[in-house]
């Protein structure tokens, strides 16, 4: 009799935990792992959320056990058996919801059109959750990446933009070590954007390094050199910073810009000569 009240409350318990845990599916699937992963975003996503699951169930089969014990080693074999399957519906679930999912790509060109409105409104809080939406949808989408280091660098937060053109550059050589269509254009883009934020947070010699390896990819671009000319006015090179000019004025006669930055390299040159008279001077005495 005692054994088959065992098996009448071990059923009962079960079918209890597969509706707790089937009710659950929905909202363990939609779980959000953070606002900015690295490229295995996607799998590192499911993974967590497997692992989340397992150990739930392990731990509600485990409770169980010790109080059905008695029943015998076949009921232990069966909850063995149904956590299996559990464990398989779950990850059939995850599976079944991506495909059928609304066509990702539009949704992605959606949230993209949706940031766009925000950020010519100004929202650029809301802007950047729609980035990082996208993110979480397609996390090698290095225009999200782009974007989203755009916004924080507008919005002055000058540490998150850092981080995010840090990984928008990764992930755009990762892509082009993979023969995706990357060119050394968009690798050039970030580098130059990176040194923007270097130069707002005073770091004007990484901002000077980072505009160099962006005229690596990107030897003549006009904009690049004036950045390069106006750094090296800032950390005081005045050899490589009329070397830069005459390389804007190649590329860009035009460049209304180029009388200001002579006249910037040539009071740097007299400061420079009056400085080493001084210095000099003083060796002298």
């Amino acid at each position: 009799m005692m054994i088959i009240i065992a098996w009448i409350i071990a059923l009962v318990s079960l079918a209890v935990i597969i509706f707790i845990v089937f009710r659950k599916f929905p909202v363990l699937a939609n779980i959000d792992i953070g606002e900015i992963e690295a490229e295995r975003q996607a799998e590192l996503k499911r993974k967590i959320l497997n692992d989340k699951f397992k150990r739930s169930v392990t731990k509600v089969f485990k409770e169980l056990g010790k109080f059905l014990k008695p029943v015998g080693k076949s009921l232990v074999s069966l909850f063995g058996l149904l956590y299996n399957r559990l464990v398989n519906l779950k990850e059939n679930y995850a599976e079944e919801n991506q495909t059928t999912d609304i066509d990702v790509n539009k949704k992605i060109e959606v949230l993209f059109a949706e940031a766009k409105d925000l950020t010519h409104k100004e929202e650029l809080a809301k802007a950047e959750a729609k980035y990082i939406e996208i993110i979480g949808i397609d996390s090698k989408n290095y225009k999200a990446f782009e974007l989203l280091g755009e916004n924080y660098f507008h919005r002055e937060n000058y540490e998150e933009a850092e981080q995010t053109f840090e990984h928008a550059i990764k992930l755009k050589e990762q892509l082009k070590k993979a023969d995706e269509d990357i060119s050394d254009m968009e690798v050039a883009k970030t580098l130059f954007n990176l040194s923007l934020v270097y130069q707002k947070m005073n770091n004007s010699g990484v901002a000077l390094a980072k505009v160099k390896l962006a005229l690596e990819l990107e030897p003549n671009n006009p904009r690049y050199l004036d950045k390069m000319v106006e750094l090296c006015i800032m950390t005081k090179d005045s050899s490589q910073a009329r070397e830069y000019c005459q390389r804007l004025e190649s590329s860009n006669s035009g460049n209304k810009k180029l009388k200001e930055l002579k006249d910037k390299i040539r009071d740097l040159e007299s400061k420079t000569v009056i400085e080493n008279e001084q210095s000099s001077d003083i060796l002298d005495n």
